[in-house]
């Protein structure tokens, strides 16, 4: 089911971190399940760029020019607390990523991911349900990168705890590690 395409302004487009996008980079995302989010990279109906290099004559993505963005959420449910972090400006990045729990870990879940400027990472379903499935404070959690080959999502983000976020693309890993990096520094210095 395809949800039609709001009228959108650049006053109220908002999402990654909080800057205003163009009209024509936003793309209605319909409600979907984890299996129908498994291979969306020719869905007409995502905001995807993490192939995006082919108008870059350098095909090293500097994460840190605002020219790469990972796929997120537009239409979100006017209840729901992404549109509420969005509204109060406490979002530096969100997005989509896999989860692998510490109790069952032979199972990755998709999540829609949002972090916030206090340092909370905070996951919803990836429909982008009302209230949040779960957080981690990352502002004092020591994270680092790893690629395990040959197996699902091999580009990850190991917390302390052994639980895994889990990316099919470097650019995305690299990024959300750089703004998770960078939250924490901004928050320590304070």
């Amino acid at each position: 089911m395809v949800i039609p395409k709001k009228e959108n302004s650049k006053e109220n487009i908002l999402a990654d971190d909080m800057s205003i996008h163009d009209p024509e980079d936003i793309i209605n995302i319909p409600n979907t399940n984890n299996s129908d989010l498994k291979d969306n990279t020719n869905n007409s109906d995502l905001k995807d760029n993490t192939n995006n290099t082919s108008n870059n004559t350098n095909n090293n993505t500097k994460y840190n020019d605002n020219s790469y963005r990972p796929r997120y959420l537009v239409d979100v449910s006017p209840d729901s607390k992404i549109l509420e972090y969005r509204q109060k400006n406490m979002v530096v990045c969100e997005g989509f990523m896999w989860k692998k729990r510490r109790i069952f870990q032979c199972f990755w879940h998709q999540k829609y991911f949002v972090l916030l400027k206090n340092g909370f990472l905070v996951y919803h379903k990836t429909d982008g349900s009302k209230f949040a499935k779960g957080n981690f404070n990352m502002a004092q959690l020591k994270v680092v990168k790893r690629y395990a080959f040959e197996e699902k999502h091999p580009y990850r983000i190991v917390l302390p705890d052994e639980s895994y976020f889990g990316f099919d693309g470097q650019e995305d890993r690299d990024y959300w590690y750089e703004k998770i990096e960078s939250t924490q520094k901004k928050i320590n210095r304070n």
